[in-house]
């Protein structure tokens, strides 16, 4: 370990002169107080109590979350695997493990007063705990339908908010709450949210988003923050800022901007020192004056860590804070046409686009897209243009029409940091103080100030803003990369947490020198050491961490190699051959290029050449357990590779992919390394478990490709997914690459397995340089090229939304055709279609001029050309048709939408079934889309509502899901289930209970009730159940929890329905069993009875129809005994019990024996009342 001090501080100076002017009674001087912080927090650094260090990393895994007490005497830490740790701070004993806490990762703890503290976690729960009983937790809380990531607490009034994955903030009021649950409020939803914050006094929220801005809500009202905030979509206005193109779907909240409001007013943070992409971490500074966050670039490759002021600054400051879009103006008359009359860009198809990605289209020569499109909001404008439905308001506020508000300048402070643990959350904290920020910094951490003198942040606010100074640097104190750290809120002292599971622990080391280089090696009270004994057990530690960091060229200590030389050689050989995170030390020396210590492990101590390791990836962000070999030759340390081969290792060994050295070298285009290993025997056409050869994955490199060639390469392998090297060199637009596998005898004929050969592929890629080079260079048959050059311009439109280009190349196909003297048919002949409102797709100049004219038509022929051409089950087919409707949405053309959905449906179960991950994806976001245009209906914002037509797709949705639930559920219980294909089943269950309302709030009349009662009576007989809890129909509609979501849009947000009074009747009459029991014995009354979903209406109902109050579920929880808990409950209870049923539980409470002594009536009733 080191520790690097950047300024040297003598401690004894300052402390004698501290007591003596306090014992003469002398006032401090100016600056005195930050003269105490600076020797404090410059000599903080790493100890240990007499209590032996505890290491859990086997079974807790990684420390995500540390949290003091407020009164700084316990400390609690959230671990991966599902555990939560108690420490005494006093002396770092830990007093407590819960193993069980939760049932994924527990991502944070946050206290709520010194014994009671919260925890949440990836099982999407919500858990209160007590520190003086920790054999179970006090309550839990449900509500989220993803990973929960943060907790806040506002003390005055007693309410916890909570913000997870699933974008909803939920505010918890647990000074009205049950034992069982509690009283909740989805307060703010959007997409992309990350970490939610308060400021200490409760009047900001701070929001981190994933697309590179933070949101800041002043003047915090949490009882009406949900209603004032309710459509707004910041993301949509966040591009209107980046695009300078307004959108009235976004203008209209202009007002949620002005410094005049007395509530929830908004404001955006964009300034970053980098291109931020993903804001990871948020903290507030303990007076509340900045926010401290961590942001991360497109490609991980840059971390940074920012601080912004986030106090209400001067009125005048957002004066000028806005822009004007100057438009043409429409005139009044002009605002009264039809809505087929095309007006002004409306419409946002919302895709997430890489850096890489936006770079190769803006090089593109066939797309126009501005330089100030921002690519971490990924938008690229569909082109359709919609009728502007927001006149209303602009007449009342016509500035808002073409004003954008802008984002004032609030970064203060900056600093890189190293990007190491990609795809890991980095929390960061203040000092009590304030004063000092602590970063986790690789495997240790470092102090940060506002400038060298320590002071308060309030007395050095830069004019610009400048980097924070480095204070210290404590470097490779934790095995893994450090993720969380925490400051102590009474005492110094200071914890930080790794990813392999150790915590370690710092405070001011007043009695230890520095002179400013590194550590002496002198003995300090309490200072944590690296070795402290001889002890055989000690070394493999010792061995790995003097290696592990050091740099290339680093070798084993003198002492370390002493030590270790006084052993027998097998002893020596058990020692360096043990493992500790995942790796040996022969296996870091190796990814650390130091070749030395690889030498002295292989001929002093006879490491094991093939024992595997875990490697990460960088540019793949995943891990592999591979061989060193492999590991050196992917992280590019040539000299260890021919180490490695001269001693015998295995040349071709696979890693858990199956990948072999030279392969996976080839992947990182380490040329010199590859060269090598094929000199010695690697096997080149040796492909990994996916198929991928050697060749595959060099199609970056010409050069590569040309040495693999001229060395026996089979140019021609394919993988698993019948694709040859040709297939990926032309997916990548490598020109060069194509030609040089096309000359070395690559069979551009090959198809893969979705039947796309070299051509077809280009013209699905736009690769329009390599499709030029194909058609001049290999001679095709005249219908193939007409083929080509009409699926080439379909992409164009729906890839570039290139209406030239596409023209351009359709007219050319027009010109083959008729140039051949019989003229060519289209093939196969495609029937017109309700879903593309029966258009034919042109066979002439004169069809296609018609077409041209009108921009719905232009894409329903693109969308022709690729059914016809790549037939309905090929992938892009479907991908079309989903892209095209989700652009319609963008504009409010729900109907549109839903004809193009409903084909992708069709296509999606005729060729897999619904159990099919993306059949189940599309199923949902039709359907959620036909809840939202219900909605949208019965408010009257739509002119397009055309109720006997919705009421047909709502019926024709409905069959294709039911025809074959039953097979569908036998096949998906089949052991070993797929858990995928599990969800997938439950997930259609709910959006056929989205159909029935539908069906009931759409038919209107009696000849369609009494269809509706058919269908239910139907589904009815096959009774359905969910897989994994064994719902039956009524107990998801009688949830709260039953809501549909779907990842298409960024702006998601659910639409509440169940409960739903009208369903639940439905169901009932139709003759489901009102006392069904699901996987925990509950019924539906037990669902109801809930108090988080309590509703007075819903439990009468269920009564009425003959509900068993009494009857318990697998935990003995009876109806009656939740109700009695709830203070909302007006039910009286008794009017529902009968006599027999206090007979059937007595018999049961005494295990009364009754079978074949009683009626087989009442046999059944007293099995329903058993435990």
């Amino acid at each position: 370990m080191s520790r690097i001090s950047y300024k040297y501080f003598s401690p004894s100076i300052i402390n004698y002169k501290m007591l003596r002017n306090r014992e003469l009674g002398l006032k401090p001087t100016l600056g005195y107080s930050d003269d105490i912080y600076r020797k404090v927090y410059s000599n903080m650094d790493a100890y240990l109590s007499n209590i032996p260090m505890q290491r859990f990393t086997a079974d807790q895994g990684a420390i995500f979350n540390l949290e003091f007490s407020l009164d700084g005497k316990l400390l609690v830490a959230a671990c991966e695997e599902r555990s939560v740790l108690l420490f005494d701070a006093s002396d770092q004993r830990q007093i407590k493990k819960v193993s069980e806490a939760h049932c994924s990762c527990v991502n944070c703890v946050r206290f709520l007063d010194d014994h009671t503290f919260a925890t949440c976690s990836d099982d999407n729960t919500v858990k209160l705990w007590d520190t003086r009983k920790l054999k179970t937790e006090l309550r839990t809380y449900r509500g989220h339908a993803n990973w929960v990531k943060n907790i806040e607490y506002l003390e005055k009034d007693q309410i916890m908010i909570t913000s997870a994955f699933d974008g909803n903030v939920y505010a918890w009021d647990l000074k009205n709450c049950s034992e069982s649950s509690t009283i909740y409020n989805n307060v703010f939803v959007m997409n992309g949210l990350m970490r939610t914050k308060l400021t200490p006094d409760g009047t900001k929220m701070i929001i981190c988003t994933t697309s590179g801005y933070i949101i800041i809500i002043h003047d915090l009202n949490l009882a009406t923050l949900s209603n004032d905030l309710k459509s707004f979509r910041p993301h949509l206005y966040r591009l209107m800022q980046l695009s300078d193109q307004t959108f009235p779907s976004a203008t209209i909240y202009n007002h949620l901007f002005k410094q005049d409001r007395k509530s929830n007013r908004l404001e955006f943070i964009d300034d970053f020192p980098n291109e931020a992409e993903v804001i990871s971490s948020l903290q507030i500074h303990p007076m509340g004056w900045c926010a401290l966050s961590r942001s991360i670039t497109s490609d991980e490759s840059e971390e940074w860590t920012s601080v912004h002021d986030i106090q209400t600054r001067n009125p005048r400051d957002y004066e000028e804070a806005y822009r004007y879009i100057h438009e043409p103006a429409i005139e009044e008359d002009e605002e009264e046409l039809s809505e087929n009359v095309n007006r002004r860009p409306t419409d946002i198809w919302m895709g997430f686009l890489t850096n890489d990605d936006l770079n190769a289209y803006r090089n593109s020569p066939l797309l126009n897209i501005p330089e100030n499109f921002h690519s971490t909001m990924g938008v690229i404008n569909s082109g359709i243009i919609g009728q502007d439905i927001f006149k209303r308001h602009f007449r009342n506020r016509p500035e808002d029409r073409n004003r954008i508000i802008l984002n004032l300048p609030r970064l203060t402070h900056f600093i890189k940091e190293k990007s190491v643990g990609k795809g890991y959350i980095k929390e960061l904290c203040f000092s009590s103080d304030g004063r000092i920020i602590c970063s986790p910094y690789d495997t240790g951490i470092r102090l940060l100030g506002f400038n060298d003198q320590m002071q308060e942040l309030c007395y050095c606010v830069p004019n610009q803003p400048r980097e924070l100074y480095t204070i210290a640097e404590m470097n490779n104190y934790h095995p893994d990369v450090v993720v969380s750290c925490k400051f102590n809120p009474r005492h110094y002292q200071l914890v930080s947490g790794c990813l392999g599971g150790e915590i370690v622990w710092y405070k001011p080391i007043l009695f230890f020198k520095d002179g400013g280089e590194g550590v002496e090696d002198v003995p300090c009270p309490g200072r944590a050491s690296t070795s402290r004994t001889d002890d055989m057990c000690d070394i493999p530690k010792v061995v790995t961490d003097d290696q592990k960091h050091g740099s290339p060229g680093a070798k084993l200590s003198y002492n370390l190699r002493t030590r270790l030389e006084k052993f027998p050689l097998e002893i020596r050989a058990e020692i360096v051959n043990r493992v500790k995170g995942g790796c040996a030390p022969l296996f870091i020396a190796c990814k650390r290029g130091q070749t030395d210590v690889v030498e002295y492990l292989i001929t002093v101590c006879q490491a094991n050449l093939e024992q595997k390791g875990l490697y990460e990836v960088p540019d793949e962000r995943s891990v592999h357990y591979a061989t060193p070999l492999w590991c050196a030759a992917v992280s590019g340390k040539l000299s260890v590779v021919q180490r490695l081969v001269h001693y015998g290792a295995d040349i071709n060994s696979v890693s858990d992919t199956g990948s072999t050295p030279v392969r996976s070298a080839c992947f990182m285009t380490h040329l010199e390394i590859v060269h090598y290993l094929v000199e010695h025997g690697a096997d080149i056409n040796r492909a990994n478990y996916n198929g991928g050869t050697c060749l595959i994955n060099s199609v970056q490199s010409v050069v590569l490709c040309n040495f693999l060639l001229n060395h026996g390469a089979n140019v021609n392998a394919r993988d698993i997914q019948s694709k040859t090297a040709l297939h990926y060199a032309i997916q990548e637009h490598r020109l060069e690459t194509t030609q040089l596998l096309i000359k070395h005898g690559a069979d551009y004929f090959a198809k893969s397995r979705f039947g796309d050969d070299a051509l077809r592929t280009a013209c699905l890629k736009g690769a329009i340089r390599i499709f030029d080079y194909l058609i001049n260079t290999i001679d095709y048959a005249t219908e193939v090229l007409v083929n080509a050059y009409e699926l080439l311009g379909s992409t164009f439109i729906h890839e570039h939304n290139d209406i030239v280009g596409a023209l351009h190349h359709w007219r050319t196909a027009i010109y083959l055709r008729e140039s051949e003297s019989n003229l060519l048919p289209k093939t196969p002949i495609m029937h017109p279609r309700a879903s593309f409102r029966y258009q034919k797709e042109f066979a002439s100049s004169e069809e296609l001029d018609n077409a041209m004219t009108d921009l719905d038509s232009i894409r329903i022929q693109s969308l022709l050309v690729t059914e016809r051409i790549l037939g309905p089950y090929h992938k892009d087919t479907v991908f079309r048709l989903m892209f095209r409707g989700a652009s319609y949405v963008d504009v409010l053309r729900f109907q549109r939408c839903i004809d193009l959905w409903r084909r992708a449906l069709e296509i999606r179960i005729e060729k897999d079934t619904i159990l099919y991950s993306d059949t189940c994806f599309t199923a949902q976001a039709l359907v959620k889309l036909m809840v939202d245009f219900n909605e949208r209906c019965k408010n009257n914002e739509l002119a397009e509502c055309n109720d006997e037509q919705r009421f047909e797709d709502v019926i024709a949705v409905y069959e294709l899901l039911v025809e074959d639930l039953e097979e569908a559920r036998e096949l998906a219980i089949v052991q070993p289930s797929h858990k995928r294909q599990v969800e997938g089943f439950d997930r259609i269950l709910r959006c056929i209970t989205h159909l029935i309302y539908l069906m009931i709030q759409i038919g209107n009349t009696y000849e369609k009730k009494v269809f509706i009662q058919r269908l239910v009576v139907n589904i009815r007989r096959i009774n359905p159940k969910t897989i994994t809890t064994e719902d039956s129909l009524l107990h998801l509609c009688v949830s709260k929890l039953n809501t549909l979501r779907s990842n298409y849009f960024m702006d998601e947000e659910s639409i509440p329905i169940f409960p739903q009074r009208d369903v639940i009747e439905l169901l009932l009459d139709c003759g489901f069993d009102v006392n069904a029991r699901n996987g925990s014995n509950s019924t539906p009354l037990h669902i109801a009875s809930s108090s988080y979903n309590f509703n007075s209406w819903l439990i009468k109902l269920l009564l009425d129809y003959g509900a068993h109050i009494d009857q318990p579920n697998s935990s003995g929880k009876r109806p009656t005994e939740l109700l009695a808990l709830n203070p909302l409950n007006d039910v009286y209870v008794l009017n529902y019990i009968t006599l027999k049923c206090l007979c059937a539980t007595v018999i049961n409470k005494y295990k009364i024996c009754y079978r074949n002594q009683v009626p087989k009536s009442l046999e059944y009733l007293i099995q329903q009342h058993e435990h």
